[in-house]
């Protein structure tokens, strides 16, 4: 897949090329030239799971130019593109490598006139790998070898926002749902507080009382303090329709700002967000990163345990009825060790339409 990803991304290159000779146009008016049909993707059912694997070239994904909260595009900014040749050269050869894969479960009692579909996170794994040919590189990527890496090599994009979705056909009457396990994540913050008082009788020759006695002196002393806990990737479960949503953005953990919504402080509709370049650098070394070695993701059962329900009347017991399935990623790129104003945030989606087989239930549960 990397070798048709190469080819592809040369076609997108070839066709942003030619564009902007036959139509030369301002940077802030050009249209972003994506090519979505180049975003490759396929779904299918095996052995109790739901798996979608996505391939997409960086240069084919549509660039996010507006924030999530508004429909009106910013203006472009002067340094849309980046102004050094092998910068350039590296962000156009990526792609993104995307695996999903879902764990559904049939449950029924004997009794009941309904069946119970659950559903939860088994694995998503996303990275983004570098397109060209050299002898080395299956050897570097196997052991993570920054030796063998050059300049380049950590200025990738990474995945920044991620929303998995999962349910019936829109519109379907077989399925009554869903039935989330997870709440909104409520911020913890601890608060300890230390009260201490301390004693002591005056020295000699100090100022006594009228009846004789030495004053005390006594010390009070109160110390708070508040800690809270910020992880790098937030999740949660929503619902739309009839779909059970997983979603998790990335977060600066130095000024909390979602790093997909955030468009530059010129063009950054609520001018409070805090600029999240000088927290992302060096993502991919310390004990604090926000990815792998292998400068990629793994978010796994332990992570998003909890399960989306689904109802389905008895009388499909025997059928396979049609779910969908659907992955929407966002990718951006912030520089990491070199120096550079460029930045962007682009996006992908992978709708798919999968077999739920419900086998006849026998026993008292299944």
């Amino acid at each position: 897949m990397r070798s048709l990803g190469y080819m592809l991304a040369k076609l997108c290159l070839l066709r942003e090329m030619q564009a902007d000779a036959d139509q030369p146009a301002p940077a802030a008016t050009r249209r972003p030239r994506a090519l979505p049909a180049a975003c490759l993707s396929y779904a299918t059912e095996v052995h109790g799971l739901w798996v979608l694997r996505g391939y997409a070239p960086v240069l084919a994904m549509p660039r996010v130019t507006c924030a999530a909260s508004t429909t009106a595009p910013i203006t472009a900014l002067p340094h849309e593109a980046p102004e050094e040749p092998a910068l350039r050269y590296g962000l156009v050869h990526q792609q993104l490598e995307v695996v999903a894969q879902l764990e559904y479960a049939v449950r029924a009692r004997r009794g009941e006139r309904f069946m119970t579909v659950a559903v939860r996170v088994d694995n998503v794994r996303v990275r983004v790998a570098r397109l060209g040919f050299r002898r080395d590189d299956a050897d570097a990527d196997a052991d993570g070898g920054d030796a063998h890496d050059d300049a380049m090599d950590g200025e990738r994009h990474f995945p920044s926002r991620l929303r998995l979705w999962v349910g019936p056909r829109f519109g379907a009457s077989y399925a009554t749902g869903p039935s989330l396990g997870r709440s909104t994540g409520n911020p913890e913050q601890d608060v300890e507080t230390t009260r201490t008082v301390k004693g002591a009788f005056a020295a000699a020759g100090a100022t006594k009382l009228a009846n004789g006695g030495v004053p005390p002196r006594i010390k009070a002393k109160m110390r708070s303090s508040a800690r809270a806990r910020n992880r790098s990737w937030r999740w949660e479960q929503e619902a739309e329709g009839s779909a059970g949503v997983f979603e998790g953005v990335l977060c600066d953990p130095a000024t909390g700002t979602e790093i997909s919504a955030w468009r530059g402080d010129n063009n950054n509709n609520n001018g409070g967000a805090g600029d999240p370049r000088n927290g992302m650098r060096r993502r991919y070394g310390g004990p604090g990163r926000a990815f792998s070695k292998m400068r990629g993701l793994v978010v796994a059962g332990d992570e998003l345990p909890e399960e989306v329900t689904w109802r389905v009347g008895r009388e499909a017991e025997g059928r396979t009825l049609p779910w969908r399935v659907g992955l929407k990623a966002w990718l951006t790129y912030l520089p990491n060790q070199v120096r550079s104003r460029h930045f962007e945030t682009r996006c992908v989606e992978w709708p798919h339409e999968v077999d739920l087989p419900l086998a006849a239930v026998n026993g008292d549960e299944r």
